[in-house]
């Protein structure tokens, strides 16, 4: 399954690095919208760092975009399949 993300935001504190959670995902590109930022990955950890080419200001809005790929599967990390029961208790 592939796919993409844009995630809005308005910065509580000035950032220089976002991380987040990587387990069996291969993203082909983040960036925020008017920055190039420099990514990483922690294969042990697996996490995904992105660096900013400088500090952003605190208050400001900003856009994280992100392209992305992975597997569907039963290891409760990536994508993963999941249900749960309505109101009227059907399983979706």
């Amino acid at each position: 399954m592939s796919s993409s993300l844009t995630a809005r935001t308005l910065l509580s504190a000035p950032p220089l690095s976002a991380t987040m959670e990587s387990k069996r995902l291969n993203c082909s590109s983040l960036n925020f919208r008017e920055l190039k930022a420099e990514s990483s990955v922690d294969q042990k950890k697996e996490v995904l760092t992105l660096k900013l080419p400088r500090q952003l200001a605190r208050g400001r809005k900003v856009e994280l975009i992100i392209n992305y790929a992975g597997i569907i599967n039963d290891k409760m990390a990536g994508f993963y399949r999941s249900s749960y029961e309505d109101k009227s208790g059907q399983k979706r």
